[in-house]
């Protein structure tokens, strides 16, 4: 019998751990209480990553150009948000049109037209011409400013260019010259103009009493430049608080930036 029992012994202990092994294991396998579940429902949740945030606009360039420029950022905000200015981008585009204005940049010296982002020296000859100060075009210009001609890209032809209070305005209005420009915010002929010729021209004429500088816009949204409306008003919005050449310039400065959004 001692033998007998002593051979059911170990037998008995591995039947024994078996069964606790067997509950041990098997309790990953058994189906989850309510509360189990909620609680690793709720993990899942809070370990997934943020949704993505929107893609940036051009608005929210041009509102960030405000804040970096000083502007009351919930009146400028406002003021483009509402679209406040767009009728009056609409009656200059309509002004542009009236004078077959049908690219950018084009200006108007003293009505007479001049086409295209051309070098300071043809601004200033057909300047100092209008001045007095020269009673024809430099030697060394005249052959450029035949070829103008024979393009229709420059004219003696006078027009009238309607003005309004309204127009936003560099220099002395009474000055002997006015220069009217039809911009589109979204050119970059325009753009490079305003990096690098306006600049002469401002120190030379604007500045010395001889010349005005009006703007007038003309978004050319028909060659996809979708954002040039909204950049108009913000320049626009931005004269609200007095602060229209700073947006003016802000927006050409970094056109690449915004013009793709």
């Amino acid at each position: 019998m001692e033998n007998k029992q002593n051979m059911l012994m170990p037998v008995s202990i591995i039947i024994a751990g078996l069964i606790i092994a067997g509950a041990i294991v098997g309790k990953d396998f058994l189906p989850k209480n309510k509360a189990e579940t909620a609680k690793e429902s709720s993990t899942v949740k809070t370990s997934t990553t943020a949704p993505a945030q929107a893609p940036q606009t051009a608005v929210d360039k041009f509102k960030e150009y405000a804040i970096e420029l000083g502007l009351n950022a919930e009146q400028f905000n406002s003021c483009l948000d509402s679209g406040r200015y767009n009728g009056r981008v609409d009656e200059t585009s309509k002004e542009a049109n009236a004078l077959s204005v049908n690219g950018t940049p084009t200006f108007f010296i003293n009505g007479k037209i001049l086409v295209g982002a051309q070098p300071f020296q043809i601004f200033k000859a057909v300047l100092d011409k209008e001045l007095g100060i020269t009673t024809d075009y430099p030697a060394d210009i005249k052959e450029d400013m035949d070829s103008l001609k024979n393009s229709n890209y420059f004219s003696e032809t006078v027009k009238d260019i309607p003005l309004s209070d309204k127009d936003p305005i560099k220099g002395e209005a009474g000055a002997p010259v006015t220069i009217v420009e039809f911009t589109d915010y979204q050119c970059p002929f325009c753009s490079r103009h305003t990096m690098e010729v306006l600049p002469q021209i401002q120190t030379e004429y604007i500045d010395t009493g001889k010349v005005s500088y009006v703007i007038k816009d003309v978004p050319l949204t028909s060659l996809g430049h979708k954002n040039a409306p909204k950049a108009a008003e913000a320049t626009h919005c931005a004269a609200e608080q007095e602060k229209y050449w700073e947006m003016h310039n802000k927006i050409f400065e970094t056109q690449s930036a915004w013009s793709v959004l």
